[in-house]
């Protein structure tokens, strides 16, 4: 279980950790990571669970959960908010 691991981190220090949680998760570990940068969470995870104010907004692939309206509202914030 990872809380923000990449929270501090350069680009090229992410990517580094990036390379070694794939390959713990390669041989066999499951992860938990909790994380806001997109690209991380996108590139090392096959499945994505999306909060809001502690409930869950979305679940699924990558591609499914950033398709999801709820899941661009709660980032990118609705018309109504600007």
């Amino acid at each position: 279980m990872l809380d923000e691991p990449s929270a501090g981190l350069n680009d090229q220090e992410t990517h580094a950790l990036l390379v070694l949680l794939r390959s713990v998760a390669a041989d066999g570990v499951a992860l938990l990571v909790i994380d806001h940068k997109i690209d991380f969470i996108d590139a090392l995870c096959d499945r994505i669970t999306v909060l809001e104010t502690g409930r869950v907004v979305a679940e699924g692939t990558p591609a499914q959960v950033w398709k999801d309206r709820r899941v661009m509202d709660a980032y990118l914030g609705t018309a109504q908010d600007a």
